[in-house]
Parts: C-alpha cells; sequence; structure tokens
C-alpha cells in the first residue's frame, strides 16, 4: 500500500548492491518519520524533485520503500487533456523556468508559443541566394557603360548568422 510523504532532500548514493548511484529522496511521512527512499522514474526521464514536494511512497517488500511520483503543489502547471508538459523549476520549486509543451495539435512549443523555429540552413541558403542577386543587380545597375554617373554601388553585407539558435536542431 502507498502513502503520500513530504519530500525534504534530494542527493545521490549506491543503494544495497545497485551498480551504480541512485538518486535518493529524504522524506517525511504525514506521522512525522522520516525516511531515506529510491526515487524510481521512467526510463529516459530524471528528474530532481524539490523540497516540500509530495511523493507517493510504496513497499517493495523486503528491499524497503520506494518513491514512484512526486508533485508539486507550490507551482501550477495546467495541462489541456491530450497535451503533455515537461517543465524544469528554480531548486526551491517555486518558479517555472523552461518549459515543453506537446500540444494536442502536434505542436512542439519551447517556452511559449510566440514565435516560430526555421530550419536555418534552408533559410540561409534562401537568404544567400537573395543577397547575391541584388548585388549582382547593384553590379548591373551601377556598373554598365555610358550610363549617367550614379553613386558607386554598395554590396550588402546582411548576414543572419547571429539568429542561428545552436542548442535547438530539427530535422
Amino acid at each position: 500500500m502507498g502513502r503520500m510523504s513530504k519530500i525534504k532532500e534530494l542527493y545521490y548514493k549506491v543503494k544495497g548492491s545497485a551498480p551504480g548511484k541512485a538518486i535518493v529522496l529524504k522524506t517525511r511521512s504525514a506521522g512525522g518519520q522520516e525516511r531515506e527512499t529510491e526515487h524510481y522514474q521512467l526510463h529516459g526521464i530524471a528528474s530532481g524533485a524539490t523540497p516540500d514536494a509530495v511523493g507517493i511512497e510504496v513497499s517493495t517488500g523486503t528491499a524497503g520503500r520506494v518513491i514512484i511520483a512526486t508533485q508539486n503543489y507550490n507551482l501550477e502547471v495546467e495541462v489541456t487533456a491530450g497535451a503533455t508538459k515537461i517543465y524544469s523549476t528554480t531548486a526551491d520549486g517555486k518558479t517555472l523556468k523552461s518549459l515543453i509543451e506537446l500540444d494536442v495539435d502536434g505542436n512542439i512549443n519551447l517556452n511559449g508559443d510566440g514565435d516560430f523555429a526555421v530550419a536555418f540552413n534552408d533559410l540561409k541558403s534562401g537568404f544567400d541566394t537573395l543577397k547575391s542577386d541584388f548585388n549582382a543587380f547593384l553590379v548591373h545597375v551601377h556598373g554598365a557603360s555610358g550610363t549617367p554617373p550614379v553613386p558607386p554601388a554598395i554590396p550588402s553585407t546582411a548576414s543572419i548568422d547571429a539568429s542561428k539558435v545552436q542548442s535547438v536542431r530539427l530535422p
């Protein structure tokens, strides 16, 4: 049978005969008893429970007790039916820091949905072609012999390189 326990602290250590370190949570039960419990999580997802979060603690029989889920009541992250949100908080669990939302329309929203991601390499290729065509036009208009004197053409040095976000990749 499971019970609710308040998370007091998170640390890493080898438990029993495990081949490596585990995420360990110090918890306090409703009766005030403190325990050291391992935090079990889904494969590929690791999260650090914050102090004052509440965990579901279950018995594993002779191996003791483990935490199988936690809930942070200091922060409200609302999720619509069918959507998934992955987020991080400050160490005290009171402030949202980053958010990934997989919404019901198939969109992946990173820290909101106010702008669009672009395929940078395709955009740069198109931009560089446009810049090259513009510079060729300047030579054609300003460099033709027999035309009246005009101000010298100044080739474009525009660049979109600074807009590249190295930490977000698209297919």
